[in-house]
Order: structure tokens, then sequence, then C-alpha cells
């Protein structure tokens, strides 16, 4: 988010400044210009309230663009931080040449606050975005983000992963349509089910099963955070031990991210035993993939070597 300057003395400003801390001056954006102006009688309707909003309204409008888009204006401090979210995000479109009124469908915003009793229910639904402000609360925003194992998980990041599902229904969905989606990538229904069909899962979750090392070998990939962005990770670990026996990272999610970490698993087990074989091992992958790895199975079992890789080739089990 940029720096602002006030208009009456050249101090710095930050994006949710009511009032200039040096001189003192009442202020309001002003999403027009994309600065802040004195403040005079024309101010947001909830610039007073909990949400301390410090737009210019519009015209005669007594709400500006960002609470505009509200369903309804019960103000609270719960609300705050999404309120907060959703006008950066707005100025962001804005400044982007998003039409955020009168693009079809008309985004609006359904800030709730879920209980036990009666939680709710986010998401996008024909324009209309329902957020929880139950999550404005820090330490309901901790126990949320255990739960759903999202770490990073914010209001501002929820503002734009909603925002997101608006701008491709208004701005995207005519352009595609599931026909010409298919023409290009195939049927992903037939596909989903014929690779399930031609192999089934082996483990049923059944972790337990194994009484033996190098019986069962769990792959897994993802992504994870770091200081220079975000990398993709792969492992192969043995279900018996526990132990991870080949691993690899990578800034790109191709087919070398999985197969280097298997072929660093067969090495781990050929370094330390020469009587190790593959016969009998069962690789187990789960079946949705994307890019480079749609050739991945599901459930493969090792037996020799693959004819483009010298150490590895798999036969898939039926």
């Amino acid at each position: 988010m940029r720096l602002f300057s006030c208009p009456s003395c050249g101090e710095t400003l930050f994006f949710r400044n009511l009032d200039c801390e040096s001189c003192g001056a009442a202020l309001v954006y002003s999403h027009a210009t994309d600065e802040f102006v004195i403040s005079d009688a024309a101010v947001c309707a909830s610039r007073d309230t909990p949400e301390a909003c410090n737009w210019l309204p519009d015209d005669a409008d007594p709400w500006c663009l960002s609470c505009g888009l509200d369903t309804d204006h019960s103000a609270s401090e719960l609300r705050l931080p999404f309120q907060q979210a959703k006008r950066q995000t707005v100025r962001q479109l804005l400044r982007r040449g998003v039409a955020i009124v009168g693009s079809t469908p008309q985004v609006q915003f359904e800030l709730s606050e879920g209980t036990e009793e009666a939680p709710v229910t986010t998401g996008h639904a024909n324009g209309l975005i329902t957020l929880d402000v139950a999550e404005g609360d820090p330490a309901n925003l901790v126990e949320v983000r255990e739960s759903l194992g999202e770490p990073y998980r914010t209001p501002l990041g929820h503002v734009r992963h909603e925002l997101g599902h608006w701008f491709w229904q208004a701005f995207l969905d005519t352009r595609f349509s599931t026909d010409a989606f298919r023409a290009l990538f195939g049927d992903e229904p037939a596909l989903a089910a014929q690779v399930l069909l031609g192999h089934p899962d082996l483990i049923k979750r059944r972790w337990d099963l194994p009484e033996r090392p190098d019986l069962w070998w769990v792959a897994d990939f993802s992504y994870v955070w770091t200081a220079a962005g975000f990398c993709n990770v792969s492992f192969i670990t043995e279900v018996y031990s526990r132990r991870i026996l080949g691993w690899r990272v990578s800034t790109s999610m191709t087919t070398p991210l999985v197969l280097s970490a298997l072929e660093q698993a067969l090495f781990t087990r050929r370094r330390t035993s020469f009587a190790f074989t593959a016969d009998g091992l069962v690789h187990h992958s789960d079946a949705g993939s994307q890019g480079g790895f749609n050739w991945s199975s599901q459930d493969c079992r090792f037996e020799v070597i693959v004819d483009a890789h010298p150490s590895l080739r798999q036969g898939c089990a039926s």
C-alpha cells in the first residue's frame, strides 16, 4: 500500500488515517483522485462509527463507494478489519480500472457474525460475498486458522479471495464455456473417473497395517512460504518407520519435483542395503494432479526402471 501526503502540511499519511497527526487537519480519501483531501461536511456515514471509514461519500449518497457495497450498515468493532480490508481491495481494483459498480452481477458484501449455534456460511454466490466478522476477533481468528489448516488466513486475504470469484463471474465467465474448456483440456469428470478406475486406492488410509519397512511409501507435495517467496516441495515417506526417504524443493510444479524425490528415496534404500528391492512396494500418492503431474497415478507398485529414467520404472497396480 502506497504512502500519501497531507494536503495541508505535506506530512506522510497512511491509507487508514482519519486526520493528520502533524497539523490536525481532518481528512478524507477520494477514490476519484487517489489522494487525501481536506474534510468538509461531506464524510461517509460510517466515519464516526466503530468502522471508522475515511472515504469521501459519492455525490448525495451518505455512504462512500466501499461502504455502499454492504447489504446493511450495522457498524461494529468486529466489522472493522473486514471494512479496512474491503476499502484497501476496492482501491486496488479501481486503480486497475475494474468497474466495481454497474457490473453484472453487482458485487455486494454481507458482513454477518456467526456463532456456534448459528454459524455463517462464507463464500460468493452470484455477486453476494458473505463473510463471518467473528474472525475480526484475533482469538477467534487463531481458532479458525487452526481448524481449517490455514495459518495465513486474514480478513484481507479472505476479501480478496471472494472478490476473485466475483471478478471471474463478472468479467471472465462469459469468455469461456464448459464446452470450450473440455474441447481444449478434455472431459474432466470422465478423466477423473478413468484415473480412479485404472488406479484403485490400495491403501485406504490403513496407516497402521504395514508390519515392516518398505511395504508402503506415501508421497506428498505442496507449497510453503519462505522469505524469498513460495516454493514447491515433495516428500516420500516410508509409512512403517515414518521416515522421509526422499525430498525435493523447486520453484516450479513439474514432473521432476516428484520424480527426483522418488529417485532419492530409492537411492537412500539402495545405499544402506544392496539387498533392497522394490518388489511388492506400494507407492501411494493422490490422484488429483495438475500440470506436469498428470502422469501420476494414485497407487503405483515400483517394479523395475522407467525407460526415460534408468533409476526408476513404474508398473501401475491394478
